[in-house]
């Protein structure tokens, strides 16, 4: 009913932001990835999904059109909710939901909150072929140390879009692994 919100960041919560747009305020439930990407008083586009139920109406935000694609997705599978679905793009980018899917990887989907290894292994039975034609940057499975680094910082309980940032401004080359988590866990420990 309502495909996207044009307006001011008024407000932004722990998993909501409040957009103002002609003197009314969305409240929009949305992943850490779109909070992050939410800028305060600046004019911005969010794609929604407006969900109605007997005792509520609630909307949920999007950065871009592809992750409210592979939101949808995730939510047409049995016992995932729009709510899990948008603490599963807080834990890990579209990428790595996808070629975790694509790959049977249950053990990364179940680092997402509320993911257990039956909900993974769900989640993959039912989307396999359901993600054919969605494009992703394909990882490379070489270990390196970055990829290390980000995989020792998931299992600390730190976000994908939190570790990327902190690695992205902080990585010079020829860094170690252990230089890498040292530095990264300095900066976001402050």
């Amino acid at each position: 009913m309502i495909d996207f919100i044009y307006g001011k960041v008024e407000y932004k919560g722990q998993d909501h932001i409040v957009i103002n747009c002609n003197n009314i305020g969305y409240k929009i439930f949305v992943s850490k990835n779109t909070l992050f990407n939410a800028e305060l008083y600046t004019s911005q586009k969010v794609y929604t999904d407006m969900v109605v139920r007997e005792d509520d109406i609630s909307l949920f935000g999007f950065y871009d059109q592809e992750e409210r694609r592979v939101y949808k997705l995730l939510t047409t599978v049995k016992g995932i909710g729009p709510k899990m679905a948008l603490g599963i793009f807080s834990g890990m980018d579209i990428s790595t939901i996808i070629s975790s899917i694509r790959n049977n990887d249950s053990t990364t989907l179940t680092k997402a909150p509320g993911i257990g290894k039956k909900t993974a292994e769900r989640i993959i039975l039912e989307l396999k072929d359901k993600t054919d034609d969605i494009v992703i940057e394909e990882k490379p499975l070489v270990a390196s140390p970055v990829r290390e680094a980000e995989e020792a910082l998931l299992a600390l309980g730190y976000l994908q879009y939190e570790i990327k940032d902190v690695i992205d401004s902080n990585y010079k080359d020829g860094m170690t692994v252990e230089e890498i988590i040292r530095v990264s866990l300095k900066q976001m420990t402050r």
